[in-house]
């Protein structure tokens, strides 16, 4: 299922007590696939790399965690 970043704001404000999970795709370059709205909005950003998922962006606490997912 696709959902652009607008659709996840409508759902954010329906749902205001709930917790959304994105997922979004990489490039071969590195950036995100499509917008980067939804990165901008969101909490917390983690990147997952060889089993390990690191926060790349965390308004609650220090970026650069790490944890074993795999």
């Amino acid at each position: 299922m696709e959902i652009d970043s607008d659709t996840v704001e409508k759902l954010r404000e329906i749902y205001e007590y709930s917790t959304f999970v994105t997922l979004s795709h990489d490039r071969k370059d590195g950036k995100i696939r499509g917008s980067n709205k939804l990165v901008h909005n969101c909490d917390i950003a983690v990147e997952v790399k060889e089993g390990v998922a690191t926060t790349t962006k965390n308004r609650f606490k220090q970026k650069g965690m790490e944890f074993k997912v795999f």
